[in-house]
């Protein structure tokens, strides 16, 4: 188990630079070759070889390659890996707030503060034995387990810390750029990307939201880097929010 809420949430942070990394790895390319050119450029006109010459020097190659960057021609060929950006990041999302409950629910479980929940849970002797009769050490994965708990979309999110950790997770803007990148994972991962009714009909209620305010109904969409860092700027306020509120209610760190 984690040793604290703000590990989750430091683990997380890690992750989702990790994806914005990857939504700039054009960038980084043209970068490192850009400074290379340069470097053997001022060292063929230096001594010893004093070279002015422009064919043997890398100076336009050098000039198209900061071309590609400055104007981002590059950009275009990456829409689906900038997609299955947002598919790694909801991913890393869900892991985290999968975690997040888990910790809360235990350690709340140890201190006397878990609230009572008036959720049913049915646990079969054997199941009992299976456990050493210790509810305490296992309430958490018994939850997750017997309620079929994915944290997969923001309404089971919100209705589970509820009913377990009288958690209140309010619908704002960060909630509405979250429920708008797990509908995009599921059509992008199931749908090939396509804006379709379901799609819709998922997103509809998600505003305000700080991204894509408009879709094409039945079109593909693609993600830029800057809107995948909206995202990922939204799910660390999500967790950070949520982290505050836990340790404020429950008393647990």
């Amino acid at each position: 188990m984690n040793h604290s809420l703000l590990e989750i949430e430091n683990r997380l942070e890690n992750q989702l630079n990790s994806v914005k990394d990857l939504s700039n790895f054009d960038r980084k390319i043209t970068d490192i070759c850009t400074n290379h050119l340069e470097q053997l450029n001022s060292r063929l006109r230096g001594a010893p070889f004093n070279t002015t010459n422009q064919i043997y020097l890398c100076e336009n190659t050098s000039k198209v390659i900061k071309n590609i960057r400055e104007n981002d021609s590059l950009r275009h060929h990456y829409n689906k890996m900038h997609n299955q950006c947002i598919v790694l990041a909801v991913s890393f999302f869900t892991s985290a707030i999968s975690d997040i409950f888990r910790y809360s629910v235990q350690k709340s479980s140890e201190i006397g503060t878990l609230p009572a929940s008036n959720e049913d849970i049915k646990l079969s002797i054997k199941e009992l034995r299976d456990l050493s009769f210790n509810l305490t050490n296992h309430i958490a994965d018994i939850i997750l387990k017997k309620k079929d708990i994915s944290f997969q979309d923001m309404q089971s999110t919100v209705r589970t810390f509820e009913n377990y950790l009288s958690i209140k997770i309010p619908k704002n803007e960060p909630c509405n750029d979250i429920i708008l990148a797990q509908a995009s994972r599921h059509s992008i991962v199931h749908n090939h990307s396509i804006a379709d009714e379901k799609f819709m009909a998922q997103i509809k209620s998600a505003t305000p939201r700080s991204i894509k305010q408009n879709f094409k109904v039945n079109e593909p969409f693609h993600y830029t880097a800057s809107e995948i860092e909206f995202i990922t700027y939204a799910m660390l306020v999500f967790v950070q929010d949520l982290r505050t509120q836990i340790q404020d209610n429950l008393r647990i760190q």
